[in-house]
């Protein structure tokens, strides 16, 4: 049991290098099982990471102040950050609270703080409201967008030779580039295509929805290999009203004890329990001296 134990462990981290690999190169081995990476370093998540939603979506900073308050978790009112509107976040997992308030954890890690800007130091996640962020508009927002405009794939790359790389965009007249993929890997894999869109310009796309392990986009069906589309729009950021940033007037709150909701309530009812409890004792053993 062991030994099975240690060589699932394996095969995780190395499924996991290789398909950070795919992202970041467009180059890989042949991989036929998705890998999502879990923050199990923060002490929230794994403690809750059953309770957790697996979104992966990027944000734009949205708060109503001109900033977001980010704290230690869903269930503390320690604050670790504070960081003005405008500033990119990808939201990997999402926690709902008995309130119904959703929260979403973010890396600070590696975020380059900004003038004006509060981050406490050595701290690599934090917790954020989601209703304090603007989702940035991706394909699943296109799909669902344009959903009665596509039509089923009929072939038109199967045949397609790759001379050099193929071009996998976000979504269709997005202008970002997810991804290159080489020739090499073409030669004895034919990737699995879906869907047909035919943009305002007349752009043919197709949509690559797995492919090596985690890539997914869309390949321009009349232009595979070019990374300079014709766009007669500009691409949508977000669907949501931005508002303007502001720079936080006062620095991160401590917050004292970690805030779990009826905690107070309890905490309250506790500490009245054992005053009324002090009181009787005192008024019994005081009659009793009398």
């Amino acid at each position: 049991m062991r030994k099975e134990t240690m060589r699932k462990s394996v095969k995780r981290v190395l499924l996991t290098i290789l398909a950070v690999f795919v992202t970041l190169t467009g180059q890989s081995l042949p991989v036929r099982a998705d890998v999502i990476w879990e923050p199990y370093e923060d002490d929230f998540y794994s403690k809750h990471y059953e309770e957790c939603e697996h979104v992966s979506d990027s944000y734009l900073t949205n708060g109503e102040e001109g900033y977001v308050t980010v704290y230690l978790s869903p269930e503390s009112s320690k604050e670790v950050a504070k960081i003005m509107n405008g500033k990119s976040f990808n939201v990997s997992f999402t926690w709902q609270d008995k309130e119904g308030k959703v929260w979403g954890i973010i890396e600070l890690g590696n975020y380059e703080e900004g003038a004006g800007e509060k981050v406490a130091k050595g701290e690599d996640f934090g917790w954020v409201s989601i209703d304090q962020m603007a989702k940035v508009y991706d394909n699943g927002d296109f799909l669902i967008e344009h959903q009665a405009e596509l039509e089923e794939y009929g072939g038109e790359l199967d045949d397609y030779k790759v001379q050099e790389k193929m071009v996998i965009w976000t979504y269709p007249g997005s202008g970002k580039i997810k991804c290159e993929l080489f020739q090499q890997i073409f030669d004895d894999d034919i990737p699995g295509y879906d869907h047909l869109y035919t943009d305002e310009n007349g752009n043919r796309w197709t949509y690559l929805g797995y492919y090596y392990g985690s890539v997914k986009g869309w390949v321009c069906i009349d232009n595979p290999e070019s990374e300079e589309i014709i766009l007669s729009r500009e691409p949508k950021e977000t669907e949501e009203e931005l508002i303007l940033p502001k720079e936080p007037e006062e620095g991160l709150s401590s917050g004292g004890m970690s805030v779990v909701p009826g905690l107070k309530l309890a905490a309250g009812l506790v500490a009245g329990v054992v005053a009324l409890t002090a009181g009787l004792i005192a008024l019994l053993f005081g009659k009793k001296k009398k």
